[in-house]
């Protein structure tokens, strides 16, 4: 359902790809499966900037970031914090956004994104 969220929201169909979304998140959640609850919640992030819901997409980008440092993927806290701070810089919080890409700097440089 995740992957068909991906290709609804290419298609341009976002109503259709949420409900995906939403149903690949409640499969994941019953299965106990955190890596694949923490990446619907950045498909849902991703598709709700793309709408221009930033508020929401932040919200859903935090909670996706909590969840990947606290499982240890560590590739998708890069992928997440260089998504908020993006999502920063369209508020303007150009401080913010920096701090967001200096830790995902960080992480990159040490390698710590490749172990996932």
């Amino acid at each position: 359902m995740l992957r068909k969220g991906d290709v609804l929201v290419a298609s341009r169909q976002m109503r259709e790809a949420a409900e995906a979304y939403g149903r690949s998140k409640a499969m994941r959640e019953s299965a106990g499966d955190e890596f694949g609850v923490a990446e619907c919640d950045y498909s849902m992030a991703q598709l709700m900037a793309a709408e221009g819901r930033m508020d929401e997409a932040v919200d859903m980008h935090l909670s996706a970031l909590e969840m990947r440092r606290r499982i240890g993927d560590r590739m998708g806290v890069v992928e997440s914090l260089g998504r908020l701070g993006g999502c920063m810089g369209h508020y303007g919080d150009f401080d913010r956004a920096l701090e967001y890409f200096d830790e995902c700097l960080v992480m990159m440089r040490d390698g710590k994104d490749r172990d996932r």
